[in-house]
């Protein structure tokens, strides 16, 4: 009957910890995209000093987020966010906004794939 119950503990731990990790990305998800949506209106409006700042800012958000997603994500999927995230700063700096705009675009996807095949669903388990 220990046993039974030692099993259980354990199971529910590890519910526990798969849930803990999903809220969180959840959470940085919905920031990201949050503040990558503000990058994009900064783009439409032309407004540089402003585009700067976001670019700059969602860099330094991604490295604040990378280090705890990396305990539980795939790296090949984080490390296509880090290097494209990584020149946001440069073509908003250049007035590259064409360029930034696809960036901006191919961040989002990269972050929805990301959340997408963390999500226990049918398609991911099976």
């Amino acid at each position: 009957m220990k046993r039974l119950w030692i099993a259980l503990c354990i199971i529910a731990l590890i519910i526990g910890v798969s849930a803990a990790g999903l809220f969180h990305l959840m959470r940085i998800t919905d920031e990201m995209e949050a503040s990558l949506s503000d990058l994009s209106a900064a783009i439409e409006e032309g407004s540089n000093a402003r585009i700067i700042h976001l670019a700059e800012q969602f860099q330094s958000q991604w490295q604040e987020n990378e280090k705890l997603l990396l305990r539980y994500i795939h790296h090949e999927a984080l490390d296509a966010i880090d290097s494209t995230t990584a020149r946001l700063p440069a073509l908003a700096r250049y007035e590259d906004y064409g360029e930034l705009a696809a960036e901006v675009a191919r961040l989002q996807e990269l972050i929805d794939h990301v959340y997408d095949s963390e999500v226990p669903n049918f398609r991911n388990i099976f």
